[in-house]
């Protein structure tokens, strides 16, 4: 839903709406919360959000998904390293090489363990070739539990002498002997790249997830178009009208008392353009102090300590630094993302007659003063919040941040505007008294 639509019987943007089905037009749940739609018995519906559902969901398998296509990459780089025969081997290089494993235990490299609590327990060996043959050392695979390593063996995942086995490593001498020291395992050349099922598993999930949001997408547009086309000629549009303060139904200027509450109508003792413009604007420095605790330490301290862990994992344990920046990615920039937008980030209030505006990093709210039907000011804990929120429920929500004097001079505004628009002014209440006041409608 798009706020810049409107109500198609009494104009006011829409927040949340209700889709009849008869008539084709978005009304707002205002107009809508007794009666259904005024033009008759008709079917109402919400509006859809499964799209939204359906694109996240999309990209969290996708991202994941990405992570396991860079992993199969570097599987598929050691899959296409070529092969180099023993007697071709130069110290000081890294190699990949095949031939028979021979040694004089049967078991070269046991499979221990079960489930996720597998490992392998290898023990050198030679490896042979047409060529040659070579000792390989294998202190990097020593308790290794990852098949992404080793592949498993032919013998229930062990790894046996005589098996044909392909190496990668580096090539090394010492003692006048040249040997290679092992790094992955594989049962040929090739193998080391198997199309990898997690990868597999979460991207087609995701793109199914994209497929089925289309149609919820096309609905949704479908709707606006026939509301944009219709909304002129609803045959039950509002008159010139002014809100109930406490219903919310548009009414006849000339009305006292309310036909569908029964409460007398608040009449506005003020002139809405004689309100002056405020200019406000947060500060980090001004929000209590277990919430910049908080923004530090989801904000910063975690994923600094995350990155610091990826620069550990690219140095120590054999990963890429591509892969180390794509779980770095995954799992430490969503805090920062979600945390420093909304507790770091300045956000700029505009007050005015006309139209109040909140700016805070890439997002903005605008709605129009005069379309504002509920005035809150809830405090608890210290914090004080100022809700104005308009009749389709679209709201400006500001407080926390600002300064002890903008605090008091919006409080003043807002009191002030509840005189020019003859709305209630709900002034200092608590949050459990504040949703049944926001929720009205539902």
């Amino acid at each position: 839903m798009t706020t810049t639509l409107r109500c198609a019987r009494c104009d006011s943007r829409i927040g949340t709406a209700k889709w009849c089905t008869t008539c084709k037009v978005f009304l707002c749940a205002a107009c809508v919360k007794r009666h259904g739609c005024p033009a008759g018995d008709h079917k109402l519906k919400p509006p859809r959000s499964v799209w939204v559902f359906l694109v996240v969901l999309a990209v969290a398998f996708l991202a994941f998904g990405l992570f396991g296509y860079i992993l199969d990459l570097e599987d598929i780089e050691r899959a296409e390293i070529p092969t180099t025969s023993i007697d071709e081997l130069t110290p000081g290089t890294r190699a990949k090489i095949f031939g028979t494993i021979d040694a004089q235990n049967q078991v070269v490299i046991d499979l221990r363990g079960s489930g996720d609590d597998h490992y392998w327990v290898p023990i050198p060996f030679n490896l042979t070739d047409g060529t040659g043959s070579v000792r390989v050392e294998v202190g990097p695979l020593v308790h290794s539990s990852s098949f992404r390593v080793i592949q498993r063996g032919l013998h229930d995942g062990d790894w046996w002498s005589g098996d044909t086995a392909s190496i990668i490593g580096e090539v090394k001498w010492a003692n006048d002997t040249e040997y290679i020291v092992g790094e992955y395992v594989a049962r040929t050349p090739r193998d080391f790249y198997r199309i990898g099922m997690g990868t597999i598993g979460f991207l087609l999930p995701g793109l199914a997830s994209l497929i089925l949001a289309n149609p919820f997408y096309a609905s949704r547009n479908r709707r606006i178009k026939l509301h944009r086309d219709k909304a002129d000629d609803y045959e039950f549009k509002a008159g010139p009208w002014r809100p109930c303060s406490d219903c919310g139904e548009p009414l006849d200027p000339g009305f006292d008392v309310c036909p569908e509450c029964g409460l007398v109508v608040r009449i506005p003792s003020k002139d809405l353009g004689s309100l002056p413009t405020l200019e406000l604007r947060t500060s980090f420095a001004d929000l209590p102090s277990k919430e910049r605790a908080f923004a530090l330490g989801l904000g910063v301290i975690i994923p600094a300590l995350f990155v610091a862990l990826s620069i550990w994992l690219a140095f120590f344990s054999g990963l890429s630094g591509g892969v180390c920046l794509l779980a770095v990615s995954i799992v430490a920039l969503p805090f920062a993302i979600v945390v420093v937008p909304k507790f770091m980030f300045t956000q700029e209030i505009t007050l005015g007659p006309e139209k109040i505006e909140s700016r805070k990093g890439l997002s903005r709210d605008a709605i129009e003063t005069e379309e504002i039907d509920r005035l809150l000011t809830v405090r608890k804990s210290g914090k004080t919040a100022h809700s104005l929120v308009t009749r389709g429920d679209l709201a400006v929500v500001f407080g926390p941040g600002l300064s002890e004097a903008d605090l008091e001079a919006a409080g003043q505004w807002t009191s002030d505007l509840s005189e020019a628009l003859g709305v209630v002014y709900h002034d200092d209440i608590s949050l459990e008294d504040a949703v049944p006041i926001l929720r009205r409608w539902d």
